[in-house]
């Protein structure tokens, strides 16, 4: 596998991620400026009748037309995390899951470690009991080395 897969992998849900963002952002926009538009004509109705207050309305029509999509909670904001997950989520959930099943196999070993050395003391102990533990302790150590690589 090379670099340059592994990019173009990532590549493909990012740009996705950029487009939702910039999609939301074009759909806040055009909210936005209906309403102010709808607060504007409501405020020159205002600025017109009282000329004393015009700094102070101008001021507002200048804060209502401004279009800070930062600020607005509807807006979406690209993950980075979310595009890593969706290119590479089920090959690291996959790896994860064999980690997850090498390193429970690495308990095993002890365990039946100290069974084969009660079994060794026990002179009455029968013979498929030893067989048994080798086969758990060879079946494990054949798991854990093909679950490691």
């Amino acid at each position: 596998c090379e670099t340059s897969e592994v990019y173009n992998v990532f590549l493909k849900y990012w740009e996705e991620e950029l487009e939702k963002a910039r999609l939301s952002k074009l759909d806040d926009k055009k909210e936005d400026k209906k309403k102010g538009d709808e607060i504007a004509n409501g405020d020159a109705a205002a600025i017109q009748t009282d000329k004393d207050s015009e700094d102070e309305a101008e001021g507002l029509l200048e804060e209502q037309f401004k279009l800070d999509d930062t600020n607005s909670p509807s807006a979406y904001e690209p993950s980075l995390v979310r595009a890593l997950y969706r290119a590479f989520g089920a090959d690291f959930l996959r790896a994860g899951l064999l980690k997850l099943l090498h390193d429970s196999n690495l308990f095993v070993g002890p365990q039946v470690l100290n069974g084969m050395i009660q079994f060794l003391r026990n002179k009455d102990a029968s013979l498929g009991y030893g067989f048994g533990l080798m086969l758990i302790v060879t079946c494990s150590q054949m798991i854990m080395s093909i679950s490691l690589r």
